[in-house]
């Protein structure tokens, strides 16, 4: 589960990328990535084979250089962290898209 502040943050990040204030990037390992001026945000997707679940890293990098990073699974007894860790994930990936309408 995601900390108060930083679901907090999650969320200011989705509704940032969704109102094209934020512009992600995709490497097409399961990983999108955000760099701004005070800070640096990577979320990574990955299955976990050894609990056997899916799971979303979050590393944020502040202005000092301090990365932190916190984890949500699809095994947490509240899934709303891993569902909005999802959004930002898709949000994300699609912010770089040139669609043609």
């Amino acid at each position: 589960m995601f900390p108060e502040k930083i679901r907090h943050f999650v969320a200011a990040l989705v509704r940032r990328t969704e109102a094209s204030e934020l512009l992600w990037k995709y490497d097409y390992f399961d990983a999108v990535f955000c760099t701004e001026k005070d800070f640096s945000a990577r979320l990574l997707f990955s299955q976990n084979s050894r609990d056997c679940c899916t799971q979303f890293v979050l590393i944020y990098r502040d202005a000092e250089h301090n990365d932190y990073d916190f984890c949500v699974t699809s095994e947490d007894a509240d899934l709303s962290d891993f569902q909005l860790a999802r959004q930002l994930f898709d949000t994300a990936r699609a912010s770089g898209m040139a669609l043609p309408f």
